[in-house]
């Protein structure tokens, strides 16, 4: 420690020094951020993927999900109803579907 100087002072200038130094940090790398938005992402990973509708990304598997989805959600709930730990997390995500698929079907006509 320095001689004459408080141990609180001496704390209170790291403290700042600290603060100083991040706060530099900060700003460096909050002006690189733009450069790395130009440049693809800040790894340089992002890319335009090309449509792929084979495989699993095929339109008609994601409707069978969307189907199995609402049908075991409500199919469960009715089934098993609220006093099973199950059920009752059936009957309290029912509406998830609702919110999750309902705009998509009303915008889809």
């Amino acid at each position: 420690m320095l001689k004459g100087i408080p141990p609180q002072a001496q704390t209170s200038r790291l403290m700042k020094r600290a603060f100083r130094s991040c706060a530099v940090l900060i700003s460096v790398v909050m002006m690189l951020v733009p450069m790395a938005a130009r440049a693809g992402g800040p790894f340089g990973i992002d890319h335009t993927v090309p449509l792929d509708n084979s495989g699993i990304w095929a339109r008609h598997h994601q409707k069978v999900l969307e189907g199995a989805t609402i049908l075991t959600v409500v199919g469960g709930s009715l089934a098993l109803g609220d006093r099973d730990k199950l059920g009752d997390t059936f009957w309290r995500g029912r509406s998830a579907p609702a919110w999750a698929f309902g705009p998509h079907v009303a915008t889809r006509h």
